[in-house]
């Protein structure tokens, strides 16, 4: 693939010393090309995962900046101060592409702090599951420690 470095660095509106390093090969140029092009990020449409790539990230991510409530929040539910949050994560942490690891629930101290809990997991639902189980383990005293359980 041969790139034109001038042309996509005015595409993409900056100057090409500033998108590519004076020394920046074409195979190297055309690398980073692939890389921006491949879909990698999730969004959150109608509670299901949407795979874009990374300048539909961008895009989106201006677009949430106006909203009122982050696209990405599944639930957040204070308790004595606490935040206990469940997001969808922008980018998969598991291993298999299949089937993204893209859901995350935290707490957060009072001091606004993180706390010492996180999970995560495959789907909304069980975003939604484990958010409820976990403000109701914290309502009960339990505070958990970091056990890396991963629901499946």
């Amino acid at each position: 693939m041969i790139i034109d470095k001038t042309d996509l660095a005015a595409r993409v509106g900056v100057p090409e010393n500033m998108l590519f390093g004076e020394n920046t090969s074409d195979e190297a140029a055309a690398e980073y090309v692939d890389f921006i092009n491949k879909p990698r990020h999730y969004i959150m449409v109608n509670r299901k995962p949407v795979l874009i790539n990374l300048h539909q990230q961008t895009r989106q991510m201006i677009k949430d900046r106006r909203r009122k409530r982050p696209r990405a929040r599944v639930r957040h539910t204070y308790i004595n101060g606490a935040l206990i949050s469940t997001v969808m994560l922008t980018i998969n942490h598991g291993l298999d592409d299949d089937k993204p690891l893209i859901y995350e629930t935290m707490i957060f101290d009072a001091d606004g702090s993180v706390g010492d809990m996180c999970q995560r997991c495959y789907t909304h639902r069980q975003a939604l599951k484990q958010h409820r189980e976990i403000v109701k383990e914290y309502k009960n005293g339990i505070k958990q420690k970091p056990t890396g359980k991963t629901a499946m």
